[in-house]
């Protein structure tokens, strides 16, 4: 609820606003550009002079609301002197501004609008006298509507208390042409908000917290708030307590199409041009429960979410998340119960807390009269991933330009002159390296373009662009364009990054590229490695009637047709991405350990991580996965508090050929964590998931009922020779001085032999070029006549 500034103004009030703004008022001033309430106009840039500087009323450090930096200036003097305020709550359920009137006293003269318009408030209507200012915005100005909150609001004892000396309204974001990207709670342009994929620090990836308002669960000296239910109520299942939200799958759940906004309210007044999103309430109990909204107000400057009373009484009963709640509305503090209920646009779903709007509000002719059913509040937004463009009055899941982590392909190099002409457009990044060791690759990195005197160009979603340059004025390019903006621009100790429009060659389909370094922005490189996840699993929890002679344990194979692999797949830009966030091992081989866990679950249901996702939903996550790839895989993560141990995995060696299929292929085993999670084991489409012993598969490989690979191949052999029993499996890492050299993790180079039967010399065979073993000693694959698969394996140990 926290500050749902009210919107719309009456009909009669308006026709008062605009003969006050005609100059019905002797000592008013005439607005220069705006014509009524509700309003707001675009602005060339300019230089505001900051007079007074506001840093904000900082009450909790942890809130979680959006916030931006505002300069405000009078229309008299729009160079300044300014008022600025660090701490401007972003509200786009409130159509117009807001301004502490001590700050405001400190600005000349304001142009008037209207007097004593009356604005619906989340309590009820409230009269405003209605200024015109300008506003200031990551160097965006517009002139909006601006209404005064009362200096003895903000005292100590206030009756009716306020903590935010500024709100940045509707009509001012869209003039702005500004976006609100509700999970990094942030006030950026589109192409800034595409660049950018990083949460906030504080964010608890599970529970995206998107109130943490001032007062939103203070203690009023009347009302006790709860931090458990009353008894006789339900316990929330999700959520533990208010100004949060969590994300949710519901299999079966059909998306609610989107509706266009009725031209008149419930009221019969004209509806505010301000952002509406359709949306469907259920109840957590009972899901089969819900109430459609076609137009809920979407309020990012309210923690949670509101419903009409006979709405909400439709999806009982309820759990509670916290009864005697104290919210901030813009008219004071309230005291509300609120109550956990399930939000779903257009598919995506999250459990939210939701309080209710009295019924008698929405009467024709009630006192308080109320036209909004439904208020989504933040913490909804953030925790189904939308961004609210303001501008065009619709919320829209952003897919990110970095939509792989900040991994990105440079795959072009153009003129810095042709860059320099893209500066006044487009949005300007600081590329820093993460370590002392990343700092050679950017050292690299500057040198390689100022020899060429070439920026490296990297494609983003549709038109845009990335642009990296080395920093510095020496460059004159640069220096005019770059670094005329000002002195904000770093001059040394890291790339420069420029998202703006991209060039038809730019945007075409990438082509391979020589790679000129090792900067985390990877370029394009040839066939990707494979990683592929041998799963080992005791006997006993497999299902009943399966042979228990032979070893106690089997490997989890997929077969398609005759062709047979572990779950495996290449390694991608997304694996990569995640593993870069850990720095004990290197970022490729940290990354196919990753893609093979990925791939483990993707193909067979199976989650190897210190916590395995919710049973309820385990099915439709794989969907998920497989439906959206690799790239879904971090936030899948991210969403769910799942923990990976990547480390937890065997690394095995690798072989080294021309001749294998899958290209460069990597194995790691991993033993089935429990019971429980072998059951969840199954094969997808077209696809059969068996489990067998190394020595059943590698008879059917034999008797050619099963195609494997060499990897592969090895791989069981060296299982059916080495590991009789599972328990013997933390012991084979450390068999360094055996036969087999499978279990030392290095690569290994197979060549041809030069005569003889057809075979591939593995190192420490006699007649290896470069790891020769002894006189007489063999260690060589022999393959099948005519063809590439493996017979056997020699070898001998002098």
């Amino acid at each position: 609820m926290g500050s749902s500034h009210g919107r719309a103004a009456s009909a009669a009030a308006s026709a008062a606003g605009a003969a006050s703004a005609a100059g019905a008022a002797a000592n008013d001033l005439a607005p220069r550009w705006l014509k009524a309430v509700r309003s707001a106009v675009p602005l060339p840039p300019g230089q505001a002079s900051e007079g007074s500087v506001s840093a904000g009323r900082v009450l909790r450090p942890d809130s979680s609301l959006v916030f931006a930096r505002c300069v405000f200036t009078s229309p008299c003097a729009p160079d300044g002197p300014g008022v600025v305020v660090e701490r401007a709550l972003v509200d786009s359920g409130s159509s117009d501004c807001e301004l502490r009137e001590g700050l405001l006293r400190r600005l000349p003269k304001l142009p008037v609008v209207a007097r004593a318009v009356m604005y619906e408030t989340s309590t009820g209507g409230e009269a405003y006298d209605a200024y015109e200012v300008i506003i200031t915005v990551e160097g965006r100005r517009c002139a909006a509507v601006l209404t005064v909150v009362p200096e003895e609001r903000f005292h100590a004892c206030a009756e009716e208390p306020c903590s935010d000396e500024a709100l940045l309204g509707h009509m001012a974001i869209a003039a702005l042409g500004l976006i609100v990207d509700c999970r990094p709670r942030k006030l950026q342009t589109e192409v800034a908000a595409a660049a950018c994929q990083e949460l906030p620090e504080g964010d608890l990836g599970q529970l995206q917290v998107a109130s943490s308002r001032p007062y939103a669960c203070v203690r009023p000296p009347s009302v006790q708030v709860l931090p458990v239910p009353l008894g006789g109520d339900h316990s929330p299942r999700w959520l533990p307590g208010t100004g949060c939200a969590m994300p949710l799958l519901l299999e079966g759940l059909a998306p609610e199409p989107q509706q266009l906004a009725a031209a008149h309210d419930c009221h019969g007044q004209p509806t505010v041009p301000v952002t509406y999103a359709t949306c469907v309430f259920l109840s957590p109990l009972a899901p089969e429960k819900r109430v459609v909204v076609p137009m809920a107000l979407v309020d990012t400057g309210s923690s949670d979410c509101e419903l009409r009373q006979g709405l909400l009484d439709r999806l009982r009963p309820l759990p509670v998340a916290a009864r005697g709640v104290v919210y901030e509305t813009v008219a004071g503090r309230h005291v509300f119960d609120s109550l956990e209920v399930l939000v779903a646009i257009e598919g995506r779903l999250c459990a939210a807390c939701v309080t209710g709007i009295p019924e008698e509000r929405f009467l024709p002719g009630a006192e308080d009269p109320a036209s909004d059913e439904a208020v989504l509040g933040l913490a909804s937004l953030s925790a189904l991933k939308l961004v609210v463009r303001c501008p065009e009055r619709r919320v829209v899941v952003l897919r990110s330009a970095a939509a792989n982590s900040s991994v990105a392909d440079i795959t072009h190099r153009v003129p810095f002159d042709d860059v320099a002409k893209k500066v006044a457009s487009g949005s300007i990044l600081s590329l820093v390296p993460n370590s002392i060791m990343e700092q050679a690759s950017f050292d690299e990195y500057n040198k390689y373009f100022r020899s060429k005197s070439r920026a490296g160009v990297a494609r983003l979603d549709g038109s845009l662009a990335l642009y990296v340059m080395p920093c510095g004025e020496d460059i004159p390019a640069l220096r005019d364009s770059l670094y005329a903006l000002g002195p904000h621009i770093p001059r040394a100790g890291c790339l420069i990054g420029l998202i703006g429009p991209g060039t038809a060659a730019v945007n075409a389909p990438a082509k391979p590229v020589k790679q000129v370094g090792s900067l985390p922005l990877r370029l394009t490189a040839g066939r990707p490695p494979w990683a592929a996840l041998a799963m080992l699993c005791p006997k006993d929890w497999l299902p009943e009637g399966f042979d228990r002679a032979g070893k106690d344990y089997c490997v989890c194979f997929l077969q398609h047709s005759r062709r047979g692999a572990f779950p495996g797949g290449p390694l991608t830009l997304a694996d990569r991405a995640l593993a870069r966030s850990d720095d004990r091992e290197g970022e490729v081989f940290l990354g196919l350990r990753i893609c093979a866990l990925r791939r483990g679950f993707e193909a067979t249901g199976m989650m190897l991580a210190a916590n395995a996702p919710p049973s309820f939903a385990r099915r439709e996550l794989q969907k998920i996965l497989l439906r959206e790839g690799p790239l879904a895989f971090h936030a899948f993560l991210d969403d769910w508090g799942i923990r990976l141990r990547p480390f937890e995995l065997l690394e095995l060696s690798w072989l080294l050929s021309s001749a294998s299929p899958l290209g460069e292929e990597h194995i790691f085993l991993a033993q089935v964590p429990d019971a429980e999670e072998a059951a969840w084991a199954a094969g997808g489409e077209n696809v059969r998931l068996r489990w067998a012993t190394p020595s059943r598969l590698l008879q059917m490989h034999s008797r050619q009922e099963v195609e494997l690979t060499l990897a592969q191949w090895y791989v069981l052999h060296e299982l059916a020779s080495c590991l009789p029993r599972l328990v013997g499996l933390p012991e084979l890492q450390r068999a360094n001085d055996g036969p087999s050299c499978l279990w030392t993790a290095k690569a290994l180079k197979l060549v041809p032999a030069k005569s003889g039967p057809k075979c591939l010399l593995l190192p420490g065979d006699e007649e290896h070029p470069e790891c020769p073993g002894a006189k007489g000693q063999r260690h060589r694959f022999r393959l099948r006549a005519g063809s590439e698969a493996v017979r056997s394996l020699e070898r001998s140990r002098l």
